[in-house]
């Protein structure tokens, strides 16, 4: 499943990064990370709008939405053990030329504080939205929607 996810990942940064906004998934992608979002979803008792408004490129203020982003990013690797991000790792899918975009966001981030493994998620997330919030925004409206 994770290498699953980093190949529909891998996609969708490529789609952003060479700007073709209408990138067309196929349906077992789709498929695979709704399951993904259901689960987490399910999971942390987060609401479809709430997920959903994460879309306009700002992350909503809703107490379960932290550890809905940590089951999102536990689940396809972005996040070890000791709660360190590893965002790099869609260099692992992604092509050579594509590395520095990763890295950027990586580098400029790292692993932010919190008070548990959700809102160091969160805190990251939140980094990375405030260092690209464009980008962000269409991983996950690409991904869900």
């Amino acid at each position: 499943m994770k290498s699953f996810v980093f190949a529909v990942l891998g996609l969708i940064l490529i789609s952003y990064i060479t700007h073709s906004a209408s990138i067309e998934l196929p349906e077992t992608f789709r498929k695979n990370a709704r399951k993904l979002h259901n689960r987490c979803q399910n999971q942390t008792n987060t609401a479809e709008d709430v997920i959903k408004s994460s879309f306009s490129g700002s992350l909503p203020k809703d107490n379960n939405f932290p550890c809905y982003l940590h089951c999102i990013y536990d689940m396809v690797g972005l996040i070890d053990g000791n709660n360190v991000m590893h965002f790099e790792n869609l260099q692992h899918v992604l092509p050579e030329a594509y590395h520095p975009s990763v890295m950027a966001l990586a580098d400029a981030c790292g692993t932010k504080d919190g008070e548990d493994k959700c809102k160091i998620v969160y805190n990251t997330v939140l980094c990375y939205v405030d260092f690209d919030g464009l980008f962000m925004a269409e991983l996950l409206k690409l991904l869900l929607e």
